[in-house]
């Protein structure tokens, strides 16, 4: 289309002052609104209410297209319409005729909806039950900004995600930069598993392809496999490759969730990506202290996140002296007394802190906050509940059986919580750890950057030796008609037990 600001200015203001567009078909209302969004002119927000209140009435009488062309249409030029009332209507006037939509259609009107933060649990619920059937119809760019808006209003339907993924994968090629992150995005932020789709997406974003990406598109992406602990080395190589050189373009929360990604992941490629990452964060920590500035301040979880990666990647290389100095800079440690004041740590973000303090114990020999916040971080960490599985069942039955005496889910002075707290025959204490699935990354045998600074910190701070029992090796201990033989003699020769 051709853009022509003055001419659409004086349309609007002729509409309002004559008072016309009540006079309007339902389809010249949203052909209306359509046109100034398609042209992206803003300046006749009176226009797009007075379109809304001569809608609002007639809705009923609008086509299915209508109906989608005017919330993507109020969407895209970020109005909320008011009256307010108008996307409940719809909501409701489209639900029984959901089958007359374009899949582009159904893209567009969850995508408006989700953009103006209007939540509609009947409409997206109606969405996925009648076109779970029909997804086949979606292109890559309405199926990544389906699963997206789904995903932003917090909307989680499995049946639905499961066969969006499923033609994802026919047209993956197809899908560009910001398609493939956004659809990371949706999965990884419901936590709906598809590992197919993750590894498909891997293999297409290449070096070449993630110099398209934009910042957020980049820490999207790390943020995802992390979050879902898909593993996959080669993306996470290539990310850091193109991210490197734009490190001063990404906002705070983009670089707390790169470094939290590669720290989660347990991902020690170039040491560069951390160091640079901590002379970007330090020199704007140093800006705020200079300047009273909102918008580039650090928020409590970010910063809460940045220091925990930083303890977890201080194994990789403990002797960089770039990782050492940033985790307990001066700033660092100040900018968390200040949300301490501000009382702006929530649960999730003490328990980080906690461990980011026992690891300035492990690096320094001193905690760097005040005895009593250090206390509240521990005494919030040492109360988060861990989750029996039943791993732990079946190796307390074989150490019952051994004789052995132990304690479960103990809690050691760092406040973790230990599975076993086995005592030998001699005196001395093990933590003996049954490590599941979600200790690891996917399917991979690696252990995650949690589950590694946990037996680090309990080997370091509480003294004591760390045996995990991963899971895929107790699966794999033969087990003949309830003879658990070779269960004991694995536990025995784990604990260096004095064979029976």
């Amino acid at each position: 289309g051709h853009a022509s600001p003055d001419l659409f200015d004086e349309v609007g203001k002729v509409c309002v002052e004559s008072s016309r567009i009540k006079d309007f078909k339902p389809q010249e209302l949203s052909n209306t609104v359509w046109a100034y969004a398609t042209l992206k002119h803003k300046s006749s927000p009176a226009l797009l209410n007075e379109i809304a209140s001569a809608s609002l009435p007639r809705i009923h009488q609008f086509k299915s297209q209508g109906l989608a062309n005017m919330v993507w249409a109020y969407a895209t030029l970020n109005h909320h319409p008011t009256p307010t009332a108008l996307l409940d209507k719809i909501a409701k006037v489209a639900a029984p005729r959901l089958d007359e939509f374009t899949s582009q259609g159904i893209a567009n009107t969850v995508w408006a909806y989700a953009t103006l933060k209007h939540p509609s649990q009947s409409l997206f619920s109606n969405i996925a039950n009648v076109w779970t059937p029909r997804v086949h119809q979606f292109n890559s760019q309405g199926i990544s900004n389906t699963v997206w808006a789904y995903a932003t209003l917090k909307h989680h339907n499995a049946q639905f995600f499961d066969a969006l993924a499923n033609v994802a994968l026919t047209c993956i090629n197809e899908f560009n930069s910001q398609d493939l992150a956004n659809t990371v995005w949706a999965y990884a932020s419901r936590n709906h598993d598809a590992p197919e789709l993750f590894d498909a997406i891997a293999s297409v974003s290449t070096r070449a392809k993630l110099q398209d990406f934009s910042t957020q598109g980049l820490a999207n992406m790390a943020w995802s496999y992390a979050k879902m602990g898909h593993y996959s080395p080669e993306l996470f190589d290539n990310i850091v490759d193109v991210a490197l050189p734009r490190l001063y373009f990404f906002s705070n929360q983009e670089l707390a969730n790169m470094v939290w990604a590669y720290a989660s992941v347990g991902h020690n490629g170039p040491p560069e990506l951390f160091d640079k990452i901590a002379e970007v964060v330090l020199s704007r920590l140093a800006l705020e202290l200079e300047v009273d500035n909102d918008v580039n301040n650090f928020n409590a979880q970010d910063l809460a996140n940045i220091v925990w990666s930083y303890a977890v990647v201080s194994e990789f290389d403990s002797k960089n002296a770039v990782i050492r100095e940033f985790a307990s800079h001066p700033n660092i440690v100040n900018s968390i007394l200040s949300f301490f004041e501000l009382d702006q740590f929530g649960k999730k973000e003490l328990c980080q802190l906690h461990q980011w303090n026992m690891w300035c114990q492990e690096t320094f020999g001193e905690q760097k906050i005040p005895e009593d916040l250090s206390e509240k971080c521990l005494g919030t960490f040492s109360k988060t509940e861990t989750m029996k599985s039943s791993l732990q069942d079946n190796i307390a039955k074989i150490l019952d059986e051994i004789g052995v005496p132990y304690e479960s889910e103990a809690t050691m002075e760092t406040g973790y919580s230990i599975d076993f707290l086995v005592t030998t025959k001699n005196g001395t204490n093990v933590a003996l750890e049954a490590d599941g699935p979600r200790h690891f990354l996917g399917e991979t045998k690696i252990s995650n950057g949690s589950t590694r600074m946990k037996h680090r910190q309990v080997r370091k701070l509480d003294g004591i030796k760390v045996v995990s029992v991963p899971y895929w090796e107790w699966n794999s201990i033969r087990i003949d008609n309830n003879n658990t033989m070779f269960q004991r003699a694995y536990l025995e020769e784990l604990l260096e037990l004095p064979l029976k």
